[in-house]
């Protein structure tokens, strides 16, 4: 049992083991894509079983934040060849970034068919990005405007994008500053 001054430090410690733990993650998958050596499965996987984890990990954090969440998924199954543990990578960045820069609306995702690709969007009502910063997100270490008041360490925006690109899909953002962005994958 810990006494009631030790409480505090313990939580903080556990914080900050947690992001290193993150960190370390992060470099690692990074390094392993860069080197053509990050274990990807060849599984059939169902995109709406994915989001719906993802929807379950956010939906009560977005909600205590005082945050709507829609999600629209259609009922026909988006079966994509992947790796399910990757691909769930991908969309929980997105999520979190989303709701790590919102702080009054809310998070929608979407899953959309576009002739033969499947689109997953993923649109917030936070401060936005300016057009000059969409590309450069996406570059290792590069955190834009507010980000760099937050927590991170601007690994999870390339990794989600080489992500998808080694499941032969495309990750790219639109926003503009004060009114939101969308990220679709």
């Amino acid at each position: 049992p810990l006494a009631p001054d030790q409480v505090e430090p313990v939580k903080m410690c556990q914080k900050e083991v947690n992001r290193l733990k993150r960190l370390v993650g992060d470099l690692l998958d990074l390094t392993r894509i860069e080197a053509g050596r990050l274990p990807m499965a060849k599984d059939p996987v169902v995109l709406q079983d994915i989001l719906a984890v993802v929807v379950q990990l956010y939906g009560g954090l977005l909600k205590e934040r005082g945050l709507s969440f829609a999600v629209d998924l259609p009922e026909a199954e988006a079966v994509v060849v992947g790796d399910r543990d990757r691909l769930q990578q991908v969309f929980v960045n997105l999520i979190s970034n989303a709701a790590k820069f919102t702080h009054q609306g809310g998070i929608q995702v979407r899953l959309m068919r576009d002739g033969s690709e499947f689109h997953v969007e993923i649109e917030d009502t936070g401060g936005g990005i300016a057009k000059d910063d969409l590309e450069r997100i996406f570059d290792k270490f590069e955190r834009v405007g507010r980000a760099e008041e937050q927590e991170g360490s601007g690994l999870g925006l390339p990794i989600a994008r080489d992500i998808a690109e080694l499941h032969h899909g495309r990750l790219w953002a639109e926003s503009q500053l004060g009114r939101g962005s969308r990220f679709i994958v």
